[in-house]
């Protein structure tokens, strides 16, 4: 399955022994399956399949024990099956992790791998710092080529005043303090933001993000709420 239903790239980069050792063990398991059926084959009365039917038992307490068994190994396995699915909606529903309900609800889960590039919006930045969301994002969306940014930030005085006709906190929290102009690292232009995008096919936008929406109010005229956007119709202004 790593072989083929994976990225190279990813597969390369996630590759560990506890991933293949799993492998090894649920492919031993399967040959041991098959060796008992070989061996149960083996010990049934009646060796000549062709001519097998329902009185091919040395005696009936033998018929029994074989149906009984045979009962009782369904009911086992249909149990097994079924705890298993519960633990699986269990674990699903308790998901507690924001990004991951989000891109699965935006995206779902994609079955088809692509070429395309894509850019994912969150204000996540533990998360994006983690590199968790690029992870999350290559999974559900099958593409190896998936960037994630959380930092939007610019010291124009026109996208500051943005800021902050969006919300107080955030403008705090995102800019720190009243001296952003002496900040380097917030020296994000214009022409910056636009270059950013156009190396893009699409934008997944998880959340309401406040400067990256101040900068398409201030460039492009609108803002953009939760989903997944081309790049050419935000460039142009368009939802």
């Amino acid at each position: 399955m790593y072989l083929t239903a994976m990225p190279t790239d990813e597969a390369l980069e996630l590759a560990g022994f506890e991933r293949y050792a799993s492998s090894m063990v649920i492919f031993a398991f399967g040959y041991l399956v098959m060796a008992l059926a070989w061996e149960m084959d083996k010990s049934l009365y009646e060796q000549t399949i062709s001519q097998r039917n329902a009185k091919s038992y040395k005696s009936l307490w033998n018929k029994r024990l074989y149906q009984y068994a045979t009962l009782g190994l369904t009911v086992y396995a249909v149990g097994m099956l079924l705890s298993e699915n519960n633990s699986i909606v269990f674990n699903n529903n308790q998901e507690t992790n924001k990004v991951s309900k989000e891109l699965h609800k935006l995206t779902g889960n994609n079955m088809n791998s692509t070429k395309k590039r894509i850019l994912v919006v969150t204000a996540d930045k533990e998360h994006v710092d983690s590199f968790f969301v690029q992870y999350a994002s290559r999974y559900y969306l099958w593409d190896v080529n998936v960037d994630a940014r959380e930092n939007f930030v610019s010291a124009d005085k026109e996208f500051l005043d943005l800021m902050k006709s969006y919300n107080d906190n955030a403008t705090s929290y995102y800019l720190w303090n009243e001296n952003i102009e002496a900040r380097d690292d917030f020296n994000f232009t214009d022409k910056d933001f636009i270059a950013l995008l156009k190396t893009y096919d699409e934008v997944v936008i998880l959340d309401d993000h406040y400067t990256f929406n101040a900068l398409t109010k201030k460039l492009f005229g609108r803002t953009y709420a939760p989903g997944v956007y081309k790049t050419s119709d935000i460039l142009s202004g368009k939802g």
